[in-house]
């Protein structure tokens, strides 16, 4: 069996573009170091955006994988919480929710019905397949906390121990260089020019937040092995 799933693989590929634009910003601080601040500046905050994308893609992936894996091996539902066929649904629930007039709301409870009655069947095993696209783009800004919270839905509420267990000493500055990761890809996206990190910061914050994907990657395959 992997070490690792195949969803932390593409997200380690994927940070070789982040590689890429350190080689950059180097090269142009060896040739001309204060003429190149801004461009270096500009290439910095890129690669922390980036960062926080590939991040949010990795995790989206560890989902689609969890699903995957329940859709194969059909276990009890009593194995996870109800809400997490909640979140499998929520598009329709939600269009529900919203809806003001009673024949628009019997439409989509038909809609729920006809597409999910076998998800929320607890008598019967979970469907071979069923729509995943609601559970998994339901995710964005990716911190410990919201990726704790993202876990919970299947039932895996020791997660945020489990990770702090396995980085023992490492785990305060990994969480708090995915947390940081977020709070500047937030400034930058609302416009703070002085959100940005120097070159060495950007390199010591993809090599934390890829141990702590790598660790959340661990347990999170071990935990839904079993």
């Amino acid at each position: 069996m992997p070490r690792f799933t195949s969803a932390y693989s593409d997200f380690c590929t994927r940070l070789d573009e982040i590689e890429s634009i350190l080689h950059v910003a180097r090269t142009l601080r060896r040739s001309d170091p204060v003429g190149s601040a801004p461009r270096i500046s500009a290439l910095i905050r890129g690669g922390i955006v980036l960062l926080c994308s590939h991040v949010e893609g990795y995790v989206e992936s560890l989902a689609e994988l969890a699903l995957i894996a329940i859709e194969t091996s059909s276990p009890p539902k009593s194995a996870f919480p109800a809400s997490m066929r909640f979140y499998l649904s929520k598009d329709i629930v939600t269009s529900i929710s919203d809806s003001k007039k009673p024949e628009t709301t019997a439409l989509h409870i038909i809609r729920l019905w006809q597409r999910d009655n076998a998800l929320w069947d607890s008598t019967a095993p979970f469907p071979p397949t069923f729509h995943k696209d609601a559970f998994i783009a339901d995710f964005a800004n990716p911190n410990h906390k919201s990726i704790s919270r993202y876990l919970r839905r299947f039932g895996f509420n020791s997660y945020p121990a489990e990770v702090a267990r396995l980085l023992g000493p490492d785990f305060f500055l990994c969480r708090q260089a995915i947390d940081d990761m977020l709070e500047q890809r937030n400034k930058i996206a609302h416009g703070d020019p002085l959100a940005t990190s120097t070159i060495p910061e950007l390199d010591v914050m993809v090599k934390r937040v890829k141990s702590y994907c790598r660790t959340a990657d661990c347990c999170s395959a071990t935990y839904f092995r079993t």
